[in-house]
């Protein structure tokens, strides 16, 4: 590949952004797509079905402007 398409591939980048129930250890839901605040909030919508207490994460920010403080855990 020349330079050219890498630059290109490289810009369009996708994400598997996916939640797991510590417990069962089955994925709860999954979104796919750019690494931004936007996909964070569309996994967030589909966690909303679930009652869920605490997010256990990495320090990306996306997760520090999606969920809330209280139920975030780095």
């Amino acid at each position: 590949m020349n330079n050219g398409v890498l630059s290109r591939i490289k810009k369009q980048q996708r994400w598997l952004w996916y939640a797991i129930d510590k417990s069962t250890k089955k994925v709860l839901a999954f979104v796919f797509g750019s690494r931004k605040d936007e996909m964070c909030l569309k996994l967030m919508a589909l966690l909303s079905l679930f009652n869920i207490n605490k997010y256990h994460t990495d320090s990306w920010q996306a997760y520090y402007n999606c969920i809330p403080k209280e139920k975030h855990i780095v």
